[in-house]
């Protein structure tokens, strides 16, 4: 016999808001969610352990005020290039810093959330690896710059593919 799940997704008595809502609460990965320019809109209880502030402490920052000096140049060009619909999401390894000042070395994927028309609606943030002991250096040969794996157009088409996938033997054309 056919396993049958207790949770039926398409009972319109089970919204999916609510399970969205409770996931981005519970998740063990840190997630935010920041506006198209930068501010933070919402975030988890692991990203605020991770940065070491209350959430409220976070609703009232901005990417910029999370993130190493010298690596705030090359955040705010993947984020404007997000924006601009060049990519519809990244991967950057980049440093944050931590309510104590320490320096937080991490893999965050950002995608840009956008309406039925296009327009902008904001963020949504992953840390996808972090180094949380303090002031650890970034893995070696990532050289702190981005590494975004691919790009695509609005419609979802390849348009870019990062000469890092040379690494794994393929090649970018």
């Amino acid at each position: 016999s056919s396993h049958r799940s207790d949770i039926d997704l398409s009972d319109a008595a089970l919204s999916i808001g609510p399970i969205l809502e409770a996931a981005f609460r519970e998740a063990v990965t840190e997630m935010a969610l920041i506006t198209p320019d930068g501010a933070f809109l919402r975030v988890n209880a692991a990203m605020c352990r991770l940065l070491g502030r209350t959430e409220s402490d976070l609703t009232g920052m901005t990417v910029g005020d999370v993130t190493h000096p010298d690596d705030r140049g090359s955040v705010r060009a993947v984020l404007d290039e997000a924006r601009a619909g060049v990519l519809r999401g990244f991967r950057i390894w980049g440093r944050a810093i931590g309510a104590g000042g320490e320096v937080i070395p991490m893999l965050v994927a950002a995608t840009m959330l956008r309406g039925e028309t296009g327009e902008e609606l904001c963020f949504f943030v992953q840390v996808l690896d972090a180094e949380d002991s303090p002031s650890a250096p970034l893995p070696p040969a990532l050289d702190h710059q981005p590494v975004v794996d691919f790009s695509c157009d609005r419609e979802g088409r390849l348009v870019g593919v990062s000469p890092v996938v040379t690494l794994f033997g393929w090649n970018p054309e």
